[in-house]
């Protein structure tokens, strides 16, 4: 291994305290940098470095993965310059590969309508879950603005919901006949608690749903419905 290098690991393992698995994973991505540009680290430049990680992309390597690697060549550099081996570190020139931007997965219609008609129509949590649920998918809100709703938020007969969004702008949104069905059942249940707050959705303690909880909502009768991933 070239000496350079060799210091490198070492400064790492005893001046950082990097452990083993840390070492090793910087001695594999150096030794793959290096066995391909074929130079001493002294000689390296920023094209060298381009070109090697242009080369990881074309033959599948995942950015994260590149990134990772760029990381490597820029501590080893970096090593190399404030100790006077090289005027400069020319793997901070390189920019890192852009993180890919991953679609989400949206539901199928039959999904949703088997999401939304899991719960059932009894009982409080039953009840409110299924209001949620019929909510979220009728009018599209987000998760914050759901759990943000208070009782005048409503307006059933007319079928609408007022939200309040980003910067405390407030718009109206229509709400389908199932979910103001769904939110008509739940009030019942929800009167019940008697208690002295007027936040839509409460647990069963009467304290308001935060979106936290919401979403711990969605995701366990996404599970129970059998729908994986992300939702």
């Amino acid at each position: 291994m070239d000496k350079y290098i060799a210091g490198f690991l070492k400064y790492i393992e005893v001046e950082q305290g990097c452990s083993s698995h840390t070492i090793r994973a910087y001695r594999k991505d150096l030794k793959d940098f290096f066995s391909f540009i074929k130079k001493s680290p002294l000689d390296v430049e920023i094209t060298d470095i381009r070109g090697f990680l242009a080369h990881r992309v074309r033959v599948g390597m995942e950015k994260t993965s590149v990134s990772r690697q760029l990381a490597a060549l820029r501590s080893v550099f970096g090593f190399l310059h404030r100790d006077g081996y090289t005027p400069f570190n020319p793997a901070r020139l390189v920019p890192s590969p852009k993180k890919e931007q991953r679609l989400p997965r949206f539901l199928s219609v039959d999904e949703i309508f088997e999401l939304v008609e899991r719960p059932d129509d009894i009982g409080f949590i039953q009840t409110r879950d299924r209001a949620i649920l019929e909510l979220l998918y009728s009018s599209g809100l987000r998760v914050g603005e759901l759990a943000a709703l208070r009782m005048d938020s409503m307006n059933l007969k007319e079928g609408l919901v007022k939200v309040e969004g980003k910067r405390k702008k407030e718009r109206i949104v229509p709400v389908g006949r199932s979910a103001a069905d769904a939110l008509r059942t739940y009030m019942v249940e929800r009167a019940l608690l008697k208690k002295d707050t007027d936040h839509l959705f409460l647990n069963r303690m009467g304290t308001p749903l935060s979106g936290r909880s919401i979403r711990r909502i969605v995701v366990k009768y996404a599970r129970l419905t059998g729908i994986s991933g992300k939702v």
